[in-house]
């Protein structure tokens, strides 16, 4: 896994193709310069057929195409979905109890491999499901299969490449997309089912010349770009007061946002976020919120409204200057996810605007009904018993400096050969303490089941909710000691069994290792085994379709 990496930094990416046609080398600009100010869009809509099921070909070759009315070399998916390819992949849209079926061809060139993960979702994670443990081989076709239960929540999830060591680059350059489990409109009291729906992807790029940057070791002197829905600092127009329903999702690799969504004459002045559902799971109590922290994976369903007319801004503010990965090799890892501006020399962190919004006037609020208080009944794990032999603790640190930089669990560089870190049996509740040991705060997100977050800090969390994604807070320093970050989780493993993993969400980091195998098993009788693909020499599951 080790040697992908340093092959996917010996890749240059072809200049293939533009959205309005063939570019060549000599007509493409030496350095993408976005425009700001076009109107926001929707991604591509790929939507399921009579039966329930969605089919989405996606495609995976370096192009040059247009972002933001600019050409940037890419790694983007081609698709089957209508209009022109995008940095973002099509919004796979899929109901309960319907199939995801994708064809995936894989272009990348240089024999460099990559996969599929669903991130959220509550199915399979084994065969051609939602196995990230698949390696799909350059110039080869495969299929994935991905049945949606019954129950799955309604929400806003997303579907992203996982190849490990070097799901950054892949990520960055283009290989994400949102996936929405329909049905969340429907959960809302009758009044607030017709609101107008917006999908706001957030992506960081960063780019040399007129290339996003693909290797996880080559690190530029500036900040990442940020754009949304593959535009950057787009416009749009609402109504004062008349509520829309944002689906906010990071389908980006590295970098945290603050979101606020304010006037711009008058900062102090600004909406504020009614969370009816957290990454893809409805609330059994909406919160309102003036700022959201969504890092890396993390998404929300929100009502929102402008309290009045005038110019709104959703920016992102310079408070994510905590996520400047201080700790580790700054040549690696600084200075990814800072939102800064270089003035006399110095990076300075700074707000960023990502999108404007242009709010007319409205003589009433719209709809007229009180915002919903919840959207499904409480299912509160907190109250339940968990047993000793259910409780256990990861701990997310760093190598010594002393030594070659890795990301670690428990004091383990993942490797997709080793044996699980953790083997629960279906069905039973587990407690996990998550504790950061470094200065860095750390996404944390474990694939097929949702948990409930317990504490942050020692300090009891009032949850609204499942979710996928937590911060673990960084270290802090107390009375000049550095007192580690702790998260407690709550997590009951249902239906499925097989091999997934847990990871921090920084793509950075989870290429560095910091990532671990859990094994579900039927049985406490069942054998603790590594993957089957890696048991039986590697690809056992794979489904190849094609040679190409």
């Amino acid at each position: 896994m080790r040697a992908l990496t340093a092959m996917a930094a010996a890749v240059t990416l072809l200049m293939l193709w533009g959205v309005k046609g063939s570019v060549s080398v000599a007509q493409a600009p030496t350095v993408w310069t976005p425009v700001a100010g076009l109107p926001l869009e929707d991604p591509a809509q790929v939507r399921p057929d009579a039966s329930g099921t969605v089919s989405v070909s996606l495609t995976a070759a370096p192009k040059m195409i247009n972002v933001s009315g600019a050409a940037l070399n890419a790694r983007p998916w081609a698709t089957n979905a209508p209009g022109p390819t995008s940095l973002d992949g099509p919004t796979i849209h899929v109901r309960p109890g319907g199939t995801i079926k994708v064809t995936f061809v894989n272009g990348l060139g240089a024999g460099i491999p990559t996969n599929i993960h669903y991130h959220g979702l509550h199915v399979s994670p084994t065969g051609i499901a939602d196995n990230i443990f698949r390696t799909f081989d350059n110039g080869k076709t495969y299929r994935s299969v991905v049945h949606v239960t019954d129950d799955q929540a309604t929400g806003t999830y997303w579907y992203h490449v996982h190849m490990h060591g070097l799901s950054e680059g892949q990520v960055m350059g283009g290989l994400s997309g949102l996936l929405v489990i329909d049905g969340l409109a429907g959960k809302l009291p009758r009044a607030w089912r017709g609101v107008r729906q917006r999908q706001l992807a957030l992506r960081d790029v960063q780019t040399s010349g007129n290339s996003i940057v693909a290797q996880s070791d080559i690190v530029l002197p500036g900040p990442s770009t940020r754009l949304v829905n593959a535009l950057y600092q787009p416009t749009f127009t609402m109504h004062a007061k008349r509520y829309e329903l944002w689906r906010l999702a990071n389908i980006g690799a590295d970098v945290f946002y603050k979101l606020v969504f304010r006037n711009r004459a008058r900062p102090q002045i600004h909406a504020r976020f009614a969370v009816i559902a957290e990454d893809g799971e409805p609330v059994w109590r909406v919160a309102k919120y003036g700022t959201l922290l969504i890092p890396p994976g993390k998404r929300f369903d929100v009502l929102v409204a402008a309290p009045d007319a005038g110019t709104y801004d959703l920016v992102s503010l310079k408070y994510a200057q905590r996520y400047v990965f201080s700790q580790g090799p700054p040549a690696t890892l600084d200075p990814k996810p800072l939102p800064v501006e270089v003035v006399n020399g110095t990076r300075v962190p700074v707000d960023q605007t990502l999108a404007t919004a242009h709010v007319l006037p409205s003589s009433r609020t719209v709809p007229s009904a009180p915002l919903p208080k919840a959207l499904v009944p409480r299912d509160d794990l907190s109250r339940q018993h968990v047993s000793a032999a259910h409780k256990r603790t990861f701990r997310f640190q760093y190598t010594p400096a002393n030594e070659n930089f890795a990301a670690l669990i428990n004091g383990t560089r993942f490797e997709p050969t080793e044996m699980p870190l953790a083997a629960p049996v279906r069905g039973t509740l587990e407690e996990w303490t998550l504790i950061n040991q470094t200065t860095d705060d750390h996404p944390f997100h474990i694939h097929v089941n949702g948990f409930q977050v317990i504490s942050v800090n020692g300090k009891r969390y009032r949850a609204t909710g499942y979710q996928d994604i937590v911060d673990i807070p960084a270290q802090t320093l107390v009375d000049g000691k550095l007192v580690d970050g702790k998260v407690v989780i709550r997590v009951v493993f249902k239906r499925f069994t097989g091999w997934f993993v847990f990871h921090c969400h920084i793509l950075q980091h989870e290429d560095a290792g910091m990532m671990a195998t859990i094994q579900v098993r039927k049985s406490v009788h069942d054998p603790i085994e590594p993957p089957p693909e890696y048991r039986h020499g590697g690809g056992g599951l794979m489904d190849e379709m094609d040679d190409g």
